[in-house]
């Protein structure tokens, strides 16, 4: 094991960036047989889509608190919601964002 690191290490010109992937793909390869497998894959996908999705809901509820403590009524109102959540309001007809949300959410 220890020659075919040597090996992999030096054929690497990239060392720190080969280093990387290589502590991504242990991360990856659970069972830690050199392979991995599509379920493996499959595992690793979900939880780095769940970290992201908890990373980014946690900055945008950062984000809205503190937009929501600066105004006068320390309230969210419905144009400042459809442009936080999709952008310009004026972009979309009035139902047409609901009916992008109905099958996402399964309404």
């Amino acid at each position: 094991m220890y020659f075919v690191l040597v090996i992999y290490n030096v054929l690497c010109t990239q060392s720190l960036l080969c280093f990387v992937y290589r502590i991504i793909f242990q991360k990856i390869d659970k069972d830690q047989d050199g392979l991995v497998t599509d379920t493996e894959l499959q595992e690793w996908i979900r939880h780095v889509q769940r970290k992201y999705v908890e990373t980014e809901t946690d900055r945008q509820w950062t984000e809205h608190m503190a937009s929501l403590h600066a105004g006068p009524a320390s309230e969210l109102r419905w144009p400042d919601y459809l442009k936080r959540t999709y952008g310009s309001a004026e972009e979309h007809a009035p139902g047409e964002l609901l009916c992008l949300d109905i099958p996402r959410y399964g309404l």
